[in-house]
């Protein structure tokens, strides 16, 4: 397993990297192959992928418990709570940062007639003018009076 990181984030890994804070060599959390597959997952997503990442540090630091000897401690419990608070937050901000922006369509003639020249969309099943033409069929008597033939 590789691990890389560069600072002028050319690669979409190192962005992950630095939004879960796996930037420290000394340090590694993630292996380049783990940052790979979460970015699989979230569709190329960068932020959705760190916070893939930062969960499932959090996931593996809670299987991990609490250690004390003397003067020393490592608390395990601590960094899963900051992993899934680093989780969290990356959502945030990309919520923040991508807001949904409401989309009406067919608004312009352009794209109006785009819309009514794409032959890949589905037929609508019920239209403007759709109950002014003729009946396709007009009943006569020849078609309501069947009974009176059988007799």
């Amino acid at each position: 397993m590789t691990w890389s990181y560069q600072d002028t984030m050319p690669r979409d890994i190192d962005k992950v990297r630095f939004y879960v804070g796996d930037t420290d060599v000394n340090d590694q959390l993630l292996s380049d192959q783990e940052i790979t597959f979460a970015l699989s997952e979230a569709g190329g997503n960068v932020r959705r992928a760190a916070s893939l990442c930062a969960t499932r540090k959090a996931a593996e630091f809670s299987k991990l418990t609490d250690l004390k000897e003397g003067q020393l401690s490592i608390s395990y419990s601590q960094r899963s709570k900051q992993m899934l608070t680093i989780a969290e937050a990356i959502i945030d901000t990309s919520v923040t940062l991508d807001p949904a922006i409401p989309f009406a369509g067919a608004v312009f003639i352009a794209d109006k007639q785009s819309v009514e020249g794409d032959t890949t969309l589905v037929e609508p099943s019920f239209g403007v003018d759709m109950l002014d033409s003729e009946p396709a069929v007009s009943l006569s008597k020849s078609h309501t009076t069947r009974n009176e033939e059988l007799d």
